[in-house]
């Protein structure tokens, strides 16, 4: 995956392991283990809001220049663009913002860039690792997002922005092939 074509490009090695990187941090961060608890809601909120602006930013770019063209990238970039909307107005920018490593604007161009250059690149078989990838950070926000549904000791804002969320998270590990169905 990281062998060069003739323009001095790279597969998608690059974004598949910016993927899979974001994927295992939400995953340690939201996690509770004997020595430390998990995050307030809030927080863990927010670190899954990183994996939504990363899996909009890809799935937009695979809607642009994946080959074949698939609905099913469209339909991502929608869910993640509303589950960003929902933890912005929910959660404020300041908390966004504070934890917002790794997507910032700037970071966010770059890695545009990135995947972009991978993509022009690319042939069909190059998204299938992209998929894989971005089926398990949606996994990853799934699981972290879906305890605080049910949380009675949560408010119920709290509680709807993570209603929404798991729903987003969910859509996105479906729609690249995580509910078993494939493409």
């Amino acid at each position: 995956m990281t062998e060069t074509h003739s323009a001095g490009r790279q597969k998608p090695s690059q974004t598949v392991t910016r993927l899979r990187s974001l994927a295992s941090e939400i995953t340690t961060a939201t996690s509770s283990t004997s020595d430390k608890p998990s995050p307030p809601a809030p927080v863990v909120l927010a670190l899954a809001g990183r994996g939504f602006s990363v899996g909009g930013v890809v799935s937009e770019l695979l809607d642009q220049y994946a080959l074949p063209r698939r609905d099913n990238f469209a339909v991502c970039v929608h869910y993640c663009v509303q589950a960003l909307a929902v933890l912005r107005r929910e959660l404020g920018l300041p908390l966004m913002r504070r934890y917002s490593d790794g997507v910032s604007d700037a970071e966010l161009r770059k890695l545009a860039d990135t995947v972009e250059n991978e993509l022009l690149d690319s042939t069909p078989e190059d998204i299938e690792p992209i998929a894989a990838a971005l089926i398990s950070l949606g996994a990853a926000m799934h699981d972290a997002i879906v305890p605080l549904i049910e949380n009675p000791d949560l408010s119920l804002k709290i509680r709807n922005a993570a209603r929404v969320t798991a729903e987003a998270a969910e859509t996105l590990r479906n729609h690249y092939g995580g509910d078993g169905g494939g493409w």
